[in-house]
């Protein structure tokens, strides 16, 4: 009986960390969509005049993007859809154009017609997150979103020129919970840990790097459509 009591204790317990945990992680997301929603609203609002159709188009999409994320948040609706192929710059166009909202100084090159297979959502969810770690690590900092095609993948790269993270952090810094010793801002070190699990739920994986110069590399890479695989 004992025995009984301390193996349905444990699950109890595991059951309540994992849930938990979710909580956590929904909570970052929600933050996360609240804060792009204030950003794009601020813009409309106080700079409307000065935007463009362009402009002004891209900000409303991101925003209702934004809507329909915190919803299925609020509903804990899982949207994550079954693998399909995206065009990757249309994807995170509004999710770019939120961030210059927010003043991030952004030099991005999306290649036209690149295509990836996955997870629209999630691959934007991970730019959101790894876009939030720039802005821990390196405020102020200009931070590079390119793309290409090689060796059969889509490889996505978010780059910063802040103080980079310490070779001996690099292994753990996609650890759940885990923060980077040079971040300069508050955080919940969930983001990271969150994108290498969203990155590995659609058939990829999220890579960090950093040069002989400082700062830090982040790399998604996700597989392209059949038939679409360069030499």
């Amino acid at each position: 009986v004992l025995f009984d009591t301390r193996v349905e204790a444990a699950a109890t317990a595991a059951q309540q960390q994992a849930a938990q945990h979710a909580r956590e992680e929904r909570d970052h997301d929600l933050r996360s969509a609240l804060f792009a929603i204030e950003g794009a609203a601020r813009t409309l609002e106080r700079h409307q005049a000065a935007l463009d159709d362009g402009s002004r188009h891209k900000l409303a999409r991101a925003v209702a993007s934004e809507v329909a994320r915190l919803q299925a948040l609020v509903h804990q609706v899982d949207d994550a859809p079954a693998a399909t192929t995206f065009p990757v710059a249309d994807v995170l166009t509004p999710l770019l154009a939120m961030e210059l909202t927010a003043g991030v100084h952004l030099r991005v090159d999306l290649p036209e017609g690149l295509t990836a297979v996955g997870s629209p959502s999630a691959t934007t969810e991970i730019v959101r997150n790894l876009l939030d770690n720039a802005r821990n690590h390196a405020p102020g900092a200009a931070v590079q979103v390119t793309a290409e095609q090689r060796d059969g993948e889509v490889v996505l790269h978010v780059a910063d020129e802040g103080p980079g993270v310490p070779e001996r952090e690099r292994s753990a810094i996609f650890e759940r919970g885990r923060r980077g010793s040079r971040a300069v801002a508050e955080g919940s070190g969930l983001g990271l840990f969150v994108s290498a699990r969203l990155a590995a739920g659609q058939g990829g994986r999220l890579e960090l790097s950093s040069d002989g110069e400082g700062g830090a590399r982040f790399s998604l890479h996700l597989p392209v459509p059949d038939g679409r695989e360069r030499a």
